[in-house]
């Protein structure tokens, strides 16, 4: 049977204002067969669950509120369709890239501060962080 969970805003909301020590250790992964895109630790720890920020971005977060990662379903379909400026992102998350370093280094942060200010105005607009658990 599920349970209500509320989720402390300010503590979310303080590490994704954080982006550089979040994301730092953070791998971004984006799978072309289902349009997604992930962004967060090599594996996520037991316990950790999705959390809905909007219609497109969703935290991996523990019942603390610590946050151990991003998923984005239907990432180029819509999330690029939304944010049309970040398309060239598309060019870096493909495996046989053949730009510099430095050029996807620039797009891989454009896209990692566009998804943290996403999710941080998204949060911050709400009054309360409530899901259910199981």
């Amino acid at each position: 049977m599920a349970t209500e969970l509320k989720l402390d805003k300010m503590k979310i909301l303080t590490q994704l204002k954080d982006i550089q020590a979040m994301s730092g250790e953070w791998t971004l992964e984006y799978d072309a067969d289902v349009d997604q895109l992930y962004f967060g630790v090599k594996k996520i720890p037991k316990g950790y669950f999705l959390f809905q920020v909007n219609d497109e971005i969703n935290l991996f977060v523990d019942k603390k509120s610590q946050v151990k990662g991003m998923f984005v379903e239907y990432f180029q379909n819509n999330f690029l369709e939304h944010n049309k400026e970040l398309k060239p992102v598309m060019h870096a998350l493909n495996k046989d890239d053949d730009s510099s370093a430095e050029i996807q280094n620039i797009e891989r942060i454009a896209l990692e501060k566009e998804l943290f200010f996403d999710a941080f105005t998204s949060l911050s607009a709400r009054s309360e962080l409530v899901t259910a658990v199981a």
